[in-house]
C-alpha cells in the first residue's frame, strides 16, 4: 500500500509548522518542505562552542514573542507548560504586553512542531 500525502506546506517557518500541526490534528497526512538546511525559517539560533566557557547560544532572527490572540495565546500556554518556552522582561512596547523567548533558543519552538 502507497502512503499517499495529503497536503505540501512550502515552507517550514513557524506558519508552514503551525498549518502542518493543525492539519495533521485534523488527520491529514502532511508533508513540509523547506529551501534551507534546517526548519526553523525566522527561528533561528546558532550555537557557538567555547573551550573555557561552554556554548554561547544566540537568536539571530526572531529574538521573541508576544501573543495579540486567543487562538495563539493556547500554543503559547502550552509551549510554557512543556518548558520549550518563559517569559522574558525584554523590550515591551505595550505596558502589558507579556514577552516570551524560546528557551536555549527561539529554533527549539519550531523543532518541537516538527516532531
Amino acid at each position: 500500500m502507497i502512503n499517499q500525502t495529503n497536503c505540501l506546506i512550502i515552507g517550514g517557518g513557524i506558519c508552514g509548522l503551525v498549518a502542518a500541526t493543525q492539519l495533521q490534528a485534523k488527520g491529514f497526512s502532511v508533508k513540509v518542505l523547506d529551501k534551507g538546511r534546517g526548519i526553523g525559517g525566522r527561528f533561528a539560533t546558532r550555537r557557538i562552542p567555547h573551550p573555557q566557557q561552554g556554548e554561547g547560544i544566540f537568536d539571530y532572527g526572531v529574538q521573541y514573542l508576544t501573543a495579540h490572540t486567543e487562538v495563539f495565546q493556547e500554543w503559547i500556554q502550552q509551549w510554557l507548560q512543556l518548558g520549550i518556552i518563559e517569559t522574558w522582561a525584554g523590550v515591551a512596547k505595550e505596558p502589558k504586553q507579556v514577552e516570551y523567548r524560546g528557551v536555549n533558543g527561539t529554533r527549539r519552538i519550531t523543532k518541537h512542531l516538527a516532531c
